[in-house]
This record gives C-alpha cells, structure tokens and sequence, in this order.
C-alpha cells in the first residue's frame, strides 16, 4: 500500500468510524451533549473525561473526538461562542501537532454536522499560520508533503490542506494548484 492510500484511509477514518456508530449510541450522545450544553459542562474538562487529551497523535482514530466536536457545536449554539471561542478549542486540541489539526480538521469537514465547525477551526488555524508568515512552501513542510515525489492529490489529504491553505493564503478563487504555486 502506497503512502497516498495511506493518508487517504486517515482523511476518512473519522467519516467511517462515524458511519459505524450505531444509531441508539448517536442518539443517546446527541441528548446528552444538549443536556450538557444547557448546563454549561466545562469543554476542556469534558475533553479530558473523554481521554482525548491523552490521544496525541491518535486523535482521529477516536470516536469522542466526534462526539466532542459535537457537543462543541452545542455548548457555541448554546452558551455562545464567546464561552468557547475558535482560540480555545484550538488550545484544547494543542497535544496534537498542528499538521494532525490540520488533518483533523480536514476529516471532520467530511461528517455534515460538524462540517461547520471544523472548517471554521481550519480558517482560524489557517489565519494562525498567515499571521505567523508561513507561505505556502512552509505549510508544505509542515504537512509532510515532499519537495521531489510527485503528489497524488486524489489520496493526498495534506495536498487537500495545503490547497485550502493556499486559495485562503493568496485568494485563489477556485484554481487548481499546480505544483509551482504550492512549493516555491
């Protein structure tokens, strides 16, 4: 199994692992993450509860961390965002490495509910990375993409990051990247 495969199977892991869940256990998550964001649960301690600070590296291969970013979307929907603003849940996530936020981002945007969510968490990382002068090239670098092979974009989920990163970075409006735009 090639490397893209590889990356292609962790863009969607999240996706399947939700796929999987039975619907009694979606049921009974989504009652309680209303109930928990009415009462106003701490989402760093819940965090916590749900071991996902103990998950490193491993965050996407979790289903809490679905679950979370669900009761994530209903503490904002509930309490307002001020109370769990873009800046906190990004800190709540910093065991991870900021190319796994990325992908973790990247992943999440792929299950509709918490589709929202996670693509305004990749803008604000995005605008982290912006405002901290990375470039295109640096983001590549981040995310592991090598300078030498040759991409394949279609299994690619960090090509699919760098891509995002780069129409926010120099306002592409929907061009394709070629791999002179991306790795100067």
């Amino acid at each position: 199994m090639d490397e893209e495969r590889v990356n292609a199977q962790s863009v969607s892991k999240l996706l399947d692992i939700d796929k999987k869940t039975l619907s009694f256990v979606k049921f009974d998550n989504k009652l309680s993450n209303k109930m928990w964001a009415a009462i106003g649960k701490n989402p760093e301690k819940l965090f916590k509860t749900f071991h996902l600070d103990r998950a490193g590296e491993n965050i996407d291969e979790k289903r809490k961390i679905i679950h979370w970013f669900r009761f994530a979307r209903d503490y904002r929907a509930a309490q307002g965002t001020h109370w769990l603003p873009d800046y906190k849940i990004y800190s709540i996530l910093s065991g991870t490495s900021e190319a796994k936020r990325a992908l973790l981002f990247q992943s999440l945007k792929e299950i509709l509910d918490v589709k929202d969510l996670a693509t305004i968490m990749q803008h604000y990382q995005f605008k982290l990375w912006i405002g901290r002068g990375e470039t295109s090239g640096t983001v590549a670098k981040i995310m592991g993409i090598p300078n030498r092979k040759p991409l394949n974009t279609e299994f690619n989920p960090s090509y699919k990051v760098l891509e995002d990163f780069t129409k926010e970075f120099i306002g592409n409006s929907g061009k394709k990247l070629t791999r002179s735009t991306t790795m100067r």
